[in-house]
């Protein structure tokens, strides 16, 4: 008879057999990023997930089987409905940019979310067709909106958000938080400005900047009741009327390692008004 730990490794084998996010392609490029063959790396993950380390020696390139199991292999229902719903409104590069590794796949995450929650509201979504132009193209009633994403890190300047302490109650770093929502907003808006002047983006289009906390160390699941937070920082430093060509922000908390079933969205418009969106996403089928 099949024990547990061998029926969920062939569970997952088989998973991952049949995803349409994870082709051949994609698995053969992780297994150059992990140096271990994929099956190997899927029986050892899920063996980890299982909490059974001692089952298995340690496999392949250490940082990025790490991150493959914390990021990927534990989101991966969630990254194969995303993709199986909007997966054919992103460019052929989008997979491999997403599992190249931990510092770029919490953006690209926080932008499939953003077009999966754009494909069910039933508009019309494109990609920027300039390779360096904002990430959505959205077209309602006539109008076009540009969504501009961005997952703030914890920076490596004097304004650096302390990693969580285990054991040890700290206050919550608001400042240095504070100085990364500020750098980011204001670096996404001046490359509104770069966009107009160079005539991908017109005067009149729908400009908004996307910001996700959830890279903020662990910080950023902290702020899960306080979107507010974000909208006193954009009249501390008057955001909106030094960016007047800025429509809004569209802000979420949600982080990878959230086993929700929704995630909810703040927009905050220029004049400071707040606006609360919801959708289901995952848990199976995504609604």
């Amino acid at each position: 008879m099949i024990n547990k730990i061998e029926q969920k490794i062939n569970g997952d084998l088989k998973f991952f057999k049949d995803s349409s996010f994870f082709d051949n392609n994609i698995k053969q490029k992780i297994q150059v990023y992990a140096n271990v063959r994929f099956e190997a790396l899927i029986r050892w993950c899920s063996l980890m997930d299982l909490k059974k380390p001692r089952q298995i020696n340690y496999i392949g390139k250490r940082e990025y089987v790490e991150f493959f199991l914390f990021c990927i292999f534990r989101q991966k229902e969630t990254i194969n409905n995303l993709w199986n719903t909007c997966g054919n409104l992103l460019n052929k590069g989008f997979k491999k940019s997403m599992i190249s590794g931990r510092e770029h796949f919490m953006g690209y995450l926080w932008e499939l979310y953003l077009i999966y929650f754009f494909s069910i509201k039933k508009l019309s979504i494109s990609k920027s067709k300039k390779n360096n132009g904002p990430d959505i193209k959205i077209e309602y009633q006539n109008q076009i909106f540009w969504v501009e994403c961005v997952c703030p890190k914890c920076g490596n300047s004097e304004f650096k958000v302390p990693e969580i302490e285990l054991n040890k109650s700290l206050p919550l770093p608001t400042y240095q938080i504070e100085k990364r929502l500020e750098y980011n907003l204001i670096n996404k808006a001046e490359k509104y400005q770069s966009y107009i002047k160079k005539k991908w983006v017109l005067p009149n289009d729908k400009k908004y900047i996307a910001i996700n906390t959830s890279d903020l160390s662990q910080y950023g699941s902290l702020l899960d009741s306080h979107e507010l937070e974000l909208l006193s920082l954009t009249r501390k430093i008057d955001f909106f009327e030094n960016y007047k060509e800025i429509d809004g922000l569209i802000y979420s908390h949600a982080s990878i390692f959230d086993y929700s079933d929704k995630i909810t969205l703040f927009i905050i418009k220029n004049d400071y008004s707040v606006k609360e969106e919801s959708c289901q996403i995952y848990k199976g089928s995504i609604n």
